[in-house]
Protein backbone atom coordinates (compact mmCIF):
# COMPACT_ATOMS: atom_id res chain seq x y z
CA UNK A 1 0.00 0.00 0.00
CA UNK A 2 1.17 3.35 -0.60
CA UNK A 3 0.43 6.68 0.49
CA UNK A 4 1.76 10.62 0.35
CA UNK A 5 2.40 11.94 3.69
CA UNK A 6 3.17 15.69 4.44
CA UNK A 7 6.17 17.60 6.75
CA UNK A 8 5.36 21.21 7.32
CA UNK A 9 8.67 21.70 8.26
CA UNK A 10 10.95 25.20 8.99
CA UNK A 11 13.67 26.13 6.85
CA UNK A 12 15.48 28.94 5.69
CA UNK A 13 16.09 27.90 1.81
CA UNK A 14 13.87 25.13 -0.12
CA UNK A 15 17.19 22.74 0.22
CA UNK A 16 17.21 23.20 4.12
CA UNK A 17 13.25 22.29 4.02
CA UNK A 18 13.82 19.12 2.43
CA UNK A 19 16.64 18.13 4.75
CA UNK A 20 14.38 18.92 7.67
CA UNK A 21 11.31 16.97 5.97
CA UNK A 22 13.47 13.74 5.55
CA UNK A 23 14.62 14.53 9.45
CA UNK A 24 10.93 14.03 10.44
CA UNK A 25 10.29 11.13 7.95
CA UNK A 26 13.32 8.83 9.36
CA UNK A 27 11.73 9.05 12.57
CA UNK A 28 8.15 7.35 11.13
CA UNK A 29 10.00 4.88 9.08
CA UNK A 30 11.19 2.79 12.22
CA UNK A 31 8.60 3.12 14.25
CA UNK A 32 6.56 0.43 15.88
CA UNK A 33 2.55 0.22 17.28
CA UNK A 34 2.83 -0.21 20.85
CA UNK A 35 0.18 -2.75 20.68
CA UNK A 36 0.94 -6.10 20.51
CA UNK A 37 4.21 -6.19 21.85
CA UNK A 38 5.19 -3.25 19.24
CA UNK A 39 6.38 -5.71 16.06
CA UNK A 40 4.31 -3.98 13.07
CA UNK A 41 5.60 -1.28 11.51
CA UNK A 42 4.02 1.63 10.59
CA UNK A 43 6.01 2.00 7.33
CA UNK A 44 8.18 0.37 5.42
CA UNK A 45 9.97 3.13 3.19
CA UNK A 46 9.46 6.50 2.12
CA UNK A 47 10.71 8.06 -0.76
CA UNK A 48 10.36 12.00 -1.29
CA UNK A 49 8.21 13.49 -4.76
CA UNK A 50 11.77 15.98 -4.97
CA UNK A 51 13.38 11.76 -5.82
CA UNK A 52 10.64 10.53 -7.99
CA UNK A 53 11.58 11.64 -11.44
CA UNK A 54 7.46 11.51 -13.29
CA UNK A 55 6.21 13.48 -10.04
CA UNK A 56 5.54 17.11 -9.57
CA UNK A 57 8.07 17.55 -6.73
CA UNK A 58 5.41 19.46 -4.74
CA UNK A 59 7.52 21.54 -2.22
CA UNK A 60 6.23 24.78 -1.51
CA UNK A 61 6.08 27.55 0.98
CA UNK A 62 3.55 27.77 3.06
CA UNK A 63 3.14 31.38 2.54
CA UNK A 64 1.51 31.00 -0.72
CA UNK A 65 -1.94 31.38 -0.21
CA UNK A 66 -3.15 28.47 -2.79
CA UNK A 67 -0.60 26.10 -0.47
CA UNK A 68 -2.63 27.19 2.44
CA UNK A 69 -5.85 26.15 0.87
CA UNK A 70 -4.33 23.01 -0.30
CA UNK A 71 -3.19 21.95 2.88
CA UNK A 72 -6.16 23.09 4.40
CA UNK A 73 -8.52 21.08 2.54
CA UNK A 74 -5.70 17.78 3.35
CA UNK A 75 -5.85 18.78 6.83
CA UNK A 76 -9.67 18.85 6.92
CA UNK A 77 -10.54 15.62 5.56
CA UNK A 78 -7.99 13.59 7.78
CA UNK A 79 -9.19 15.05 10.96
CA UNK A 80 -12.94 14.48 9.57
CA UNK A 81 -11.71 10.81 8.54
CA UNK A 82 -10.33 10.63 12.16
CA UNK A 83 -13.54 11.74 13.62
CA UNK A 84 -15.74 9.52 11.99
CA UNK A 85 -13.94 6.53 13.39
CA UNK A 86 -15.43 7.91 17.37
CA UNK A 87 -18.91 8.75 15.67
CA UNK A 88 -18.88 5.33 13.63
CA UNK A 89 -22.25 3.39 14.15
CA UNK A 90 -20.49 -0.09 12.88
CA UNK A 91 -17.92 -0.27 15.30
CA UNK A 92 -15.35 -0.06 13.31
CA UNK A 93 -12.61 2.32 15.15
CA UNK A 94 -9.06 1.34 14.43
CA UNK A 95 -7.18 1.34 17.95
CA UNK A 96 -4.66 4.39 18.81
CA UNK A 97 -1.11 3.03 18.47
CA UNK A 98 -1.91 0.43 15.53
CA UNK A 99 -0.47 0.74 12.48
CA UNK A 100 -3.92 1.33 11.00
CA UNK A 101 -4.54 4.22 13.28
CA UNK A 102 -1.06 5.48 12.66
CA UNK A 103 -1.34 5.67 8.51
CA UNK A 104 -4.33 7.74 9.22
CA UNK A 105 -2.07 11.25 10.73
CA UNK A 106 -1.03 12.68 6.96
CA UNK A 107 0.33 15.80 7.92
CA UNK A 108 3.62 15.89 10.61
CA UNK A 109 5.91 18.51 12.00
CA UNK A 110 9.74 18.51 12.39
CA UNK A 111 9.62 16.33 15.09
CA UNK A 112 7.62 13.60 13.49
CA UNK A 113 4.56 14.55 15.31
CA UNK A 114 1.33 14.70 13.98
CA UNK A 115 -0.53 17.60 13.41
CA UNK A 116 -3.76 17.05 14.73
CA UNK A 117 -5.03 20.13 16.75
CA UNK A 118 -5.89 23.49 15.09
CA UNK A 119 -3.93 25.42 17.15
CA UNK A 120 -1.08 23.29 16.20
CA UNK A 121 -1.70 23.22 12.21
CA UNK A 122 -2.56 27.04 12.39
CA UNK A 123 0.84 27.97 14.15
CA UNK A 124 2.75 25.70 11.01
CA UNK A 125 0.79 26.88 8.31
CA UNK A 126 1.10 30.72 9.19
CA UNK A 127 4.73 30.45 9.80
CA UNK A 128 6.25 32.95 6.60
CA UNK A 129 9.93 30.27 6.95
CA UNK A 130 7.74 27.34 6.58
CA UNK A 131 7.61 24.75 3.71
CA UNK A 132 5.09 21.71 2.69
CA UNK A 133 7.14 18.59 1.86
CA UNK A 134 5.44 15.54 0.39
CA UNK A 135 6.17 12.26 0.67
CA UNK A 136 4.98 8.15 -0.82
CA UNK A 137 5.28 6.02 1.77
CA UNK A 138 5.06 2.27 1.47
CA UNK A 139 4.18 -0.59 3.90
Amino acid sequence: MKITLYAIVPGETREEAIENAHGAFLELRPMKSEVHGGTNPIFDYYRLHTDIPESNDGVYPTSKDEIKEEMDDIWENMVDKLQSFEDSEDGYAPEPCTPTRCREYIIYDAQARPVLSPMHYNKLVKQDDHWVVPALFTW
